[in-house]
């Protein structure tokens, strides 16, 4: 369904090799009760060919908007940026090949529209995770910034939703996340627009599979060090930010008995938090 509104809503989708997650992926929005969608597709080029044979029908009938990028647009997300910033107009969905929605995701979305009208950000409850999205659950507005956000707990892309013009003014960089990209997109949208959360369960997804070695650990913070040096410009929470980020890594290396990781971890915390306080009097954010 292709149209050019301000109340459409673009659904992006992603394509790794894997026709039958893309099929669920197409059942799962065709369900939706509201139809004012165009699906966009995104295709790593090594697959292009592979998909083109696969899906040509939906392409010849302009049921889809195709975009063929180089790589992983979830590992590689200045590639999703690249195509966010394509959409001219409207509202921008994602689906992630492993969630999926509750038939009403898409009209909980659009009645937040109307009844939050100005907000740029948005996301939904995921009825396959907890309730914890937040570090304080019980708040007195519905609105998320920097401040409170809970970086262990897990926000799919799938339950975000954001205004065309946030995907023009938003930079996401080309650097390898691994499971983090969420969080990454997450901040960055952050940068400006708060998070306004929709109190309704609307979809259901699943985290990545985690494996707490040095590696993800170093990912985590190598997020977090890109966002306050590029993202915020408030001293006192660059400083809060990087704690939260470096303490609840330790604590979880330390849970899971690598101690001699926590123990470089945190040594590394110290030395990183040394030099940004020093960078901050000197007049710059040094975090790398």
């Amino acid at each position: 369904m292709i149209g050019n509104s301000e109340n459409m809503f673009h659904v992006i989708l992603l394509y790794q090799g894997n026709q039958s997650l893309l099929r669920k992926n197409e059942q799962v929005i065709n369900r939706q009760y509201l139809k004012k969608y165009v699906i966009h597709v995104v295709v790593d080029n090594q697959y292009s060919v592979q998909f083109k044979s696969e899906f040509g029908e939906n392409i010849a009938a302009e049921k889809w908007v195709v975009h063929c990028v180089n790589g992983n647009a979830l590992e590689g997300i200045s590639l999703l940026a690249d195509v966010i910033k394509k959409i001219p107009d409207g509202w921008i969905c994602f689906l992630k090949p492993t969630d999926e929605w509750m038939p009403y995701h898409l009209t909980a979305m659009n009645d937040a529209t109307q009844q939050c009208f100005g907000e740029k950000f948005f996301y939904t409850q995921n009825a396959g995770g907890s309730l914890k999205c937040i570090k304080q659950p019980i708040l007195t507005e519905n609105r998320i910034d920097f401040s409170n956000v809970d970086f262990k707990e897990y926000v799919s892309l799938s339950q975000m939703m954001i205004h065309h013009s946030v995907a023009q003014t938003v930079l996401l960089p080309g650097l390898w996340f691994e499971s983090h990209s969420d969080l990454m997109v997450k901040l960055a949208f952050m940068k400006t627009f708060s998070l306004q959360r929709i109190n309704r369960f609307t979809c259901v997804c699943k985290p990545p599979k985690k494996i707490y070695n040095r590696n993800y650990f170093d990912q985590l913070i190598l997020t977090m060090s890109y966002a306050v040096r590029n993202l915020i410009m408030d001293n006192p929470l660059r400083v809060q930010l990087m704690s939260k980020a470096y303490r609840s890594s330790v604590w979880m290396l330390m849970r899971r008995m690598k101690i001699v990781y926590s123990f470089i971890l945190m040594s590394e915390m110290m030395c990183c938090m040394s030099g940004l306080r020093k960078g901050m009097k000197g007049g710059m954010a040094n975090v790398d």
